[in-house]
């Protein structure tokens, strides 16, 4: 007589194959954060919050364009000196005092063509809405 062996598959002991997540540890791509991001709502995150994306990528454009900005920040704080100093209607200015004030004489648009009330053009210099020149005593007066 054979005996035939049957095997119950469930009461064997095999190893259990598991299919284990290898958990890599995120960092925040923010230069000045790089913290550890624990809340994996995403595996593509990069940011560990909405501040640190928007700073990371101010940091960036500061560093793409920077000559730009800084241009434009000159030019906002020449603005800002040549309009106070416009409201106190004090007449010509000597460069003097706009040296005092730090304004930088190479940040403004330079040499536009303006036409006078007696039909004469006259080459200008501009700061935004802020028309002057420059007069032959080395004043600015504002047009």
């Amino acid at each position: 007589m054979q005996h035939h062996m049957y095997y119950n598959i469930n009461s064997l002991h095999l190893p259990s194959i598991r299919k284990t997540k290898k958990i890599i540890a995120m960092i925040c791509k923010n230069p000045e954060c790089r913290k550890q991001i624990d809340e994996r709502k995403s595996a593509k995150r990069c940011y560990c919050n909405d501040r640190c994306k928007n700073r990371a990528a101010y940091i960036r454009r500061l560093e793409k364009d920077k000559h730009i900005i800084l241009f434009d920040k000159k030019m906002k704080k020449n603005y800002r000196i040549l309009e106070s100093l416009k409201k106190k209607e004090l007449g010509p200015i000597g460069l003097q005092t706009l040296k005092s004030h730090e304004f930088d004489f190479d940040i403004m648009h330079k040499d536009i063509i303006v036409k006078t009330e007696d039909g004469t053009k006259k080459i200008m210099c501009q700061v935004y809405d802020i028309i002057f020149m420059v007069n032959d005593k080395k004043q600015l007066e504002f047009v």
